[in-house]
């Protein structure tokens, strides 16, 4: 966490940055707040504060005052100057006086974020440079390696997961090593751990191995970044970038991952391959109907890499865009793309938010009947998928949906290859082989799954599988 001090005598000003802040990301969290010089100072004094926004203009102590108390002081802070267009040559002033950047008033958020963005570069950059490395020590050799709670950095909330594998961390690393061996810290998302050890033969290696199998969950995909050389403390900033830029591309959604890293890495070469060759298969595409077929083949037969995937969806959207034209109300772009792959844990949870977003840009033909014929057995598929566990007929479908039964049936026919009601069985029969997994008696299953009667969840169990449910739990015990 960041921890931020406003200093601005214009209360809306002041309001609108701080909101401005604490909406760019969760890491930053504004502290404290004050309305001049002296009552910025009083504060620094008393709370552990990173970065000052600081206006110039203020009543009793302006901002020029402010950064000559911090010089005399050497108050490690960095400050960032608040302006308008006519305060220019204050800035220089302020810069030469040691601020870093500045902002022009009134904030706009792009420029907000990338001045945050900045300073907290230079934060973890400080961080890691005075954390557990004394003069003594500075002649050694270490390792640096990154460890990663998911995939998802911005959008998808994940306090709990984070915390928990700080945690488990620190033990472990507590539990290994001597408290001189080692330091961990923060890194630049909320997700992100640095972990610096000593060099010793291959037991940094081996003993993130080690911590990567004891945190395996299921439900989460951790990742861990080492480079693969020794260094001295001088490189670890140079490093610790190269491997967070490395992991965003490369770490994976659905499972943990080890990678040893060096600076020849070759894995930016290896990615832009698999996205050439993904690229020409899409561009066969022959029509709409056929994207998501492609796309389905294209995400299903590479390595599920978050950066991968994230440049897929953009250069499918190209591709297509200028294939078949495009819907103007439905533009996607990288961030569109980063944050559709942010909220899903699985390719096939992000297959299923596609096809929807795939239908709604690129089916315009002239007559809408075919986009709409294309939305509703989408929108059928996706009722079923989520009310699998309740009561559904043709006629409740048909109700639903407002046509009738055999327009619906003949419809998700021909747009997947079967009716609906035999769809909804093989959802069903899907989701009732995890809960086998997990020992749940058959009986509960049968209705966790919707259907009200064991025997003849068994029955359309062993039509589907082969064999009984309890053959089927019996044989995942081996």
């Amino acid at each position: 966490m960041i921890r931020i001090l406003v200093v601005e005598d214009e209360i809306p000003i002041l309001r609108s940055i701080c909101s401005l802040i604490e909406q760019t990301d969760s890491e930053f969290q504004v502290a404290a707040r004050a309305r001049n010089g002296k009552e910025a100072l009083d504060i620094l004094d008393t709370q552990v504060i990173d970065v000052v926004f600081l206006d110039i203009h203020m009543p009793v102590m302006d901002g020029m005052e402010v950064l000559q108390e911090l010089q005399k002081k050497e108050l490690d802070v960095l400050i960032v100057v608040l302006s308008g267009y006519q305060d220019f040559e204050y800035v220089r002033m302020a810069m030469r006086h040691g601020a870093v950047d500045y902002l022009l008033k009134p904030a706009k958020r792009e420029e907000l974020k990338r001045v945050l963005y900045e300073v907290e570069s230079r934060v973890i950059e400080r961080n890691l440079h005075k954390n557990k490395i004394s003069l003594e020590e500075q002649h050694r050799e270490y390792e640096l390696a990154v460890i990663y709670a998911d995939h998802c950095f911005e959008k998808y909330e994940q306090n709990e997961k984070r915390k928990r594998l700080k945690d488990e961390l620190t033990k472990f690393l507590k539990n290994k090593l001597e408290e001189n061996e080692y330091w961990s810290i923060k890194g630049r998302t909320g997700n992100e751990f640095i972990v610096m050890m000593k060099k010793f033969g291959r037991r940094n290696e081996k003993l993130l191995k080690e911590f990567l199998n004891s945190v395996y969950r299921k439900e989460e995909a951790h990742s861990v970044f080492m480079y693969q050389n020794e260094m001295n403390h001088e490189k670890v900033f140079k490093i610790y970038t190269m491997l967070h830029e490395i992991a965003m591309e490369n770490m994976l959604l659905d499972e943990d991952s080890f990678r040893m890293v060096s600076e020849k890495d070759e894995l930016r070469l290896q990615n832009q391959e698999m996205i050439n060759q993904a690229k020409q298969k899409l561009r066969q595409t022959s029509c709409p109907e056929n994207i998501m077929s492609d796309m389905q083949f294209v995400l299903q037969n590479i390595p599920h890499k978050r950066g991968v995937i994230v440049e897929i969806l953009y250069q499918a959207y190209l591709i297509y865009g200028n294939k078949f034209g495009e819907n103007e109300k439905n533009i996607w772009n990288i961030s569109d793309m980063n944050d559709l792959v942010e909220q899903c844990r699985t390719i096939e949870d992000i297959l299923k938010k596609l096809e929807t977003l795939i239908v709604d840009t690129f089916y315009i033909q002239d007559d809408n009947s075919v986009q709409l014929k294309e939305r509703l057995a989408v929108s059928l598929k996706e009722y079923m998928e989520q009310h699998y566990s309740e009561k559904i007929s043709n006629q409740d479908l048909a109700e639903k949906f407002g046509f009738v039964e055999n327009h619906l049936r003949k419809l998700f026919k021909g747009r997947y290859g079967m009716s609906p009601m035999d769809y909804l069985q093989m959802i069903r029969i899907a989701k009732s082989k995890e809960l086998l997994r997990e020992n749940m008696p058959v009986k509960v299953v049968a209705q966790r799954v919707g259907f009200q009667d064991a025997l003849y969840f068994s029955k359309i169990f062993k039509k589907i599988e082969g064999c009984s449910p309890r053959e089927y739990r019996e044989c995942q015990r081996i």
